[in-house]
């Protein structure tokens, strides 16, 4: 079990500490440039209620003192606002490095385009680790987000993980838990459906499971019934993703590093599964590669053969056909004589509604089984 010392969590962030562990951050600013963005948004705001009462012939009047106190005040509270935002950013930033001193942890925040292994970590763009605490012990904890799209069609993806080194390569594999979705998976990748193993028990009811295909003995190798009991009582809220050496759990749902709660819980539930991977693991050799392995002294650590190594992408094939189903009931009527173009739309976009509504149904219902 991963030690730490949360005591530095609840004593008070003073100026001092801020200025010796956040003192980067508030560098590049300070009272003057407060004052400069305020005249500067104070100038913005009034320039053209002065030009406009000068072009209608509008002397300076009470309505133009009243609009002269308006910009006034709207300038001063931005600037107030913005200054506490910083002091609060400052603090939390001073809390959390203090805090990865305290336990020998490496404290990061808002990095962009992390160079990480995993699902998620390859997505989109703008892709930005917000903060993560990396310990001795081999564990980090984090929150990520990356954008896909542009413009109005952008959306951005939050994830908080905790990953483990494992310290033994494995193949790639991938548990989906269903408890977290809803209308199908939540994950940002698709797997083509032939790499979905069905394992002993009821795990499947917790998790779709996925391993390169040839890999089923592997899987099944490391997920025992020991390993299979520790994830469904301590991850099943969790996707989870074996790669590399490593051993990666995800979540949509922000995870607060300044709360001992918080960390006290996703320390033990990633514990709990290390710990049972790790030793079901450790004397794993993938037999593809192992007569070459052994007649290769300088690698400590055992390979995976290249096919092994990443779970093939799918296509969500049902997704295109059904866009290129409606694409058409668009499209085709209109080169079609009227009379056959109106008994066409009356039959079809009935028939869409009814296999889309088919067709969230039973995701959802396979997705809660």
């Amino acid at each position: 079990m991963t030690q730490i010392n949360y005591r530095s969590l609840s004593e008070p962030v003073t100026d001092e500490v801020v200025r010796k562990y956040a003192g980067k951050e508030l560098s590049w600013i300070d009272n003057k440039t407060y004052v400069f963005i305020g005249v500067a948004l104070w100038l913005g705001m009034t320039i053209p209620f002065v030009i406009g009462d000068v072009q209608a012939g509008r002397g300076f009047e009470i309505a133009s003192i009243a609009k002269v106190l308006l910009t006034t005040s709207i300038a001063i509270g931005v600037v107030i606002a913005a200054a506490y935002g910083m002091k609060l950013r400052a603090r939390g930033i001073a809390r959390m490095k203090r805090f990865a001193e305290a336990n020998d942890a490496v404290y990061t925040n808002d990095m962009s385009a992390p160079s990480m292994n995993g699902m998620i970590f390859d997505e989109g763009h703008s892709r930005i680790l917000e903060d993560s605490l990396a310990f001795k012990s081999g564990i980090e904890l984090g929150n990520y987000r990356f954008t896909k799209g542009t413009g109005k069609n952008s959306r951005t993806y939050n994830y908080s993980f905790a990953r483990v080194s494992l310290g033994r390569n494995l193949p790639h594999m991938v548990l989906d838990a269903k408890r977290n979705n809803f209308f199908g998976t939540n994950l940002p990748d698709t797997f083509s459906k032939e790499q979905r193993l069905v394992l002993e028990g009821d795990f499947n009811t917790h998790f779709d499971v996925y391993a390169p295909s040839g890999y089923e003995q592997d899987a099944l190798y490391v997920f025992t019934p020991d390993v299979m009991q520790a994830l469904v009582d301590h991850g099943k809220e969790y996707d989870i993703e074996v790669i590399d050496n490593e051993l990666i759990l995800y979540k949509t749902k922000k995870l607060n590093l300044d709360s001992k709660d918080d960390m006290e819980s996703i320390l033990a539930i990633v514990d709990a599964i290390a710990s049972e991977l790790k030793d079901q693991s450790k004397r794993y050799t993938d037999e593809r590669v192992q007569a070459r392995q052994e007649g290769n002294n300088q690698s400590s650590m055992p390979i995976v053969a290249e096919q092994g190594r990443r779970l093939k992408q799918g296509r969500p094939i049902v997704a295109i056909v059904f866009s290129a189903i409606i694409f058409a009931a668009i499209f085709v009527p209109a080169f079609l004589p009227p009379q056959i173009a109106d008994t066409v739309t009356a039959a079809v976009w009935p028939a869409i509604f009814l296999m889309g509504f088919i067709f969230v149904v039973g995701i959802f219902v396979r997705g809660r089984r």
